[in-house]
């Protein structure tokens, strides 16, 4: 199960950070796992869930951090809100020349 928080920081000032980029795919409906946040359920997409997984499996073998900052659209962006996607749209270019890193996730094989 992974455990996240959102934390809010001016992008100018915020601390080094991972941009995750990944294929949303379609939905599964019910069958869409979820990953805690702020201890509450969070509905991901398959694809999105495998990437987490994969990044964080990948930190612990490299005995990296694995309290790091991702940045991921689907958990920083309020979907439902319109307004909020179109402001962080135009920041995307932004957010990813920012990164420290920054993965591209096209999931396995």
């Amino acid at each position: 199960m992974i455990h996240a928080r959102l934390e809010t920081f001016e992008i100018a000032d915020c601390p080094p950070y991972m941009a995750l980029s990944y294929e949303w795919k379609e939905p599964n409906s019910e069958e869409d796992p979820f990953i805690q946040l702020h201890g509450r359920p969070f509905t991901v997409r398959n694809n999105l869930l495998r990437a987490l997984c994969t990044i964080l499996e990948h930190q612990r073998r490299q005995e990296k951090h694995p309290d790091a900052y991702v940045w991921v659209d689907a958990l920083c962006i309020d979907q439902r809100s319109i307004g909020e996607r179109n402001h962080q749209v135009r920041l995307m270019r932004e957010i990813y020349t920012r990164a420290s890193l920054v993965v591209s996730w096209l999931g396995f094989g």
